[in-house]
C-alpha cells in the first residue's frame, strides 16, 4: 500500500510503510539507472544532452505516523537537497565519469515532533567530538549514500539479521560507537570475540570490503578517515544497525 502525494515533471512524493521503505527506494534507484541505460525513451534523450550526467536522488523520512504531512515534506525536501549536493559533488569534485544515484535518510522513533532542521538533527544524533583531542571529531554515519554503498549497508544489515545478531551486542556496539573512537574500538573488538561466529564472520567480512573501507582504511575499522581532514573520522555501523529494524520481514 502506498499514498501519492506530489507526482509530476521529474519529481515523486510517495508515504509507504515503514517496513521495507528504503529497500523499496533502493530498488526504485536500481530500476531508474537500468532503464536509463536500457529503455529507448529514457535513454536516447539523455544521449542528447550536452553534459550526460543523471542520476535518482533520494530523501527517505521514516517516523511516526501522526507527523503532520507539510511537516514530513518538509524534512524530506531538505533530505532531497542533501543528496542532489552530494551527487553534484562527485560530478563536479571528485571527477565521476557518470553521476550514481544518491539516497539520505533519517530515522525518528519519538513522538514528539523535533523543531529543527534536518543538518541540526543529523548533528545532534550523528556527530560527537573527542575529549582527549578536541580537534578530532567523529560522525556515526556516511549519509548521504551513493546506490552502491546503500546497498552493500542493505545486504549487511539483512546478513546480520538473518544470522540472529543479538540485540543486546547489537545495542552496546551501538551505545560504545559515541565513546572516544579508540574506547568504541576496543569494545567492538571484545565484543566480536563473544558474539556467535555467524555473526561475527559478517563484520570479519564487512571488514574486507573495499567499497566501504577503501585502500589501506582497514586498520581504522569500524572507522574511516576522512582523505581531506586527517581529524575527522566516520563509521557505517550505525546506519548497517538502524536498516536492519526497517528490512522487510525475514
Amino acid at each position: 500500500p502506498f499514498e501519492t502525494i506530489t507526482l509530476g515533471g521529474d519529481d515523486l512524493c510517495i508515504i509507504v510503510p515503514a517496513q521495507g521503505a528504503l529497500e523499496m527506494a533502493a530498488g526504485m534507484m536500481r530500476e531508474f539507472a537500468q532503464a536509463a541505460e536500457t529503455e529507448p525513451r529514457i535513454r536516447e534523450p539523455l544521449q542528447r544532452l550536452k553534459h550526460q550526467h543523471w542520476g535518482m536522488s533520494v530523501g527517505a523520512l521514516i517516523c511516526p505516523d501522526h507527523f503532520p504531512i507539510y511537516y514530513i515534506y518538509e524534512l524530506v525536501e531538505e533530505l532531497l537537497k542533501s543528496s542532489k549536493r552530494q551527487m553534484r559533488k562527485a560530478i563536479l569534485d571528485e571527477g565521476a565519469d557518470v553521476a550514481e544515484s544518491y539516497i539520505n535518510f533519517l530515522i525518528l522513533k519519538g513522538s514528539a515532533i523535533p523543531r529543527t532542521a534536518v543538518k541540526d538533527l543529523m548533528k545532534d544524533l550523528y556527530e560527537t567530538r573527542s575529549h582527549s583531542r578536541l580537534e578530532e571529531k567523529q560522525k556515526l554515519t556516511e549519509r548521504p549514500y551513493p546506490l552502491s554503498k546503500f546497498e552493500k549497508l542493505l545486504q549487511y544489515a539483512r546478513r546480520l539479521k538473518q544470522e540472529g545478531m543479538p540485540p543486546t551486542q547489537l545495542h552496546a556496539i551501538a551505545r560504545a560507537l559515541y565513546e572516544e573512537r579508540e574506547q568504541a574500538t576496543f569494545d567492538l573488538m571484545m565484543r566480536l570475540q563473544r558474539m556467535p561466529n555467524s555473526c561475527a564472520k559478517v563484520f570479519r567480512e564487512l571488514l574486507f570490503d573495499k567499497t566501504l573501507f577503501p585502500g589501506n582504511q582497514r586498520y581504522l575499522f569500524p572507522w574511516r578517515q576522512d582523505a581531506d581532514n586527517q581529524n575527522k573520522f566516520s563509521t557505517v555501523l550505525l546506519d548497517i544497525f538502524e536498516l536492519m529494524e526497517f528490512l522487510h520481514h525475514l
